[in-house]
């Protein structure tokens, strides 16, 4: 949309830039976000085995760091999944 319009939409606006390096990891958060399962009352964080096993169907030799920011990632993914989560719940309640 932005490109198109030319007009930066306000979500985009704070928006921090992944340092350099950093990019890979993220397509590997990305990847593992989308496969990511639920209990019915939420989304279920990204477990270890499931990094691992990634790591492995991938042929990837993981580094220490990138599995610490796979989870840093997932904990921000989380926090922001139960923010909304919980805006959800209380606009529902107003209605």
């Amino acid at each position: 949309m932005w490109r198109q319009t030319g007009i930066k939409p306000k979500e985009l606006e704070d928006l921090i830039e992944l340092p350099e390096g950093y990019h890979q990891v993220w397509k590997f958060f990305i990847d593992l976000h989308n496969a990511r399962g639920s209990n019915g009352f939420g989304i279920n964080p990204i477990s270890y085995t499931e990094i691992k096993s990634y790591f492995d169907l991938m042929q990837i030799q993981a580094e220490d760091y990138e599995v610490t920011l796979i989870k840093l990632f997932d904990n921000e993914a989380l926090n922001a999944y139960t923010k909304e989560a919980e805006a959800e719940r209380k606009k529902a309640q107003k209605k």
